[in-house]
């Protein structure tokens, strides 16, 4: 996790015609937190608007989960961003507090246990993300 070195070092390994083969990077980071006030899934993204958050948007919407999102919201500070300088298309999803943008309190921390995870949470943003990553694989990047 320290300097996050490892998506760096696998987008600046993957040759160039694998690189183009790639469209987006979905980075989930605490989708299945119990922090009682990280209510909002936040989709962070390095440039704003982007194809992630678009499908992610569109997904929240049709599953009926908008009111859950927070999207795009610009913030780099995770893998994403070593597909964003990549020119691919990438977000971080992660539960936050809507207004201050918290963590929970154990987020990397050594009280991270079972006992902070919360499997209603990890349901509806796996269900986002699914939805949203079959939307890009399934189209041609437009949405519909």
């Amino acid at each position: 996790e320290g300097g996050l070195v490892g998506s760096r070092y696998y987008v600046d390994q993957l040759p160039e015609a694998e690189r183009e083969r790639v469209v987006a990077n979905f980075n989930m980071d605490m989708i299945a937190t119990a922090g009682p006030d990280q209510t909002t899934l936040f989709v962070n993204t390095l440039d704003g608007e982007n194809l992630v958050a678009q499908a992610a948007l569109f997904a929240a919407d049709t599953l009926g989960y908008a009111d859950l999102l927070n999207a795009p919201y610009q913030r780099g500070a995770s893998d994403h961003v070593a597909f964003a300088n990549a020119d691919i298309a990438g977000a971080n999803f992660i539960w936050r507090e809507l207004e201050t943008i918290d963590l929970e309190p154990w987020y990397h921390h050594p009280h991270d246990r079972m006992e902070h995870v919360s499997s209603e949470r990890m349901r509806i943003a796996l269900e986002i993300i699914t939805a949203a990553s079959a939307q890009v694989m399934c189209t041609d990047g437009s949405l519909r």
